[in-house]
């Protein structure tokens, strides 16, 4: 249902990022976000709806591994993979960040 949702939906979305958020981010992915808020912003943007998924529930609602396995039907581990992928290509869309 939520791939359909998105799938169908072709409205922009916002997403407000709080300090929390970026320092749950940080200190996953090892990066400086404090001050990449603009280049972060264009890096999510060129992301495929199925990456933003992924760190829309990881980051923006907290959810667990498990629980995203669940929301997308697949297992736990196939949740942290396709995560953690996403996050790398982030990270190299990103460029040099100083961390």
């Amino acid at each position: 249902e939520l791939n359909q949702y998105y799938r169908k939906s072709s409205k922009q979305r916002q997403v407000v990022l709080t300090e929390d958020m970026v320092e749950n981010m940080k200190a996953e992915t090892g990066l400086n976000l404090e001050n990449m808020f603009t280049k972060l912003a264009e890096g999510l943007q060129v992301l495929k709806i199925e990456a933003l998924q992924l760190i829309e529930l990881r980051f923006f609602e907290n959810r667990s591994f498990k629980e995203m396995g669940v929301i997308l039907n697949v297992t736990e581990n196939n949740a942290k993979v396709r995560t953690y992928r996403v996050l790398d290509k982030l990270k190299k869309q990103l460029g040099n960040v100083e961390v």
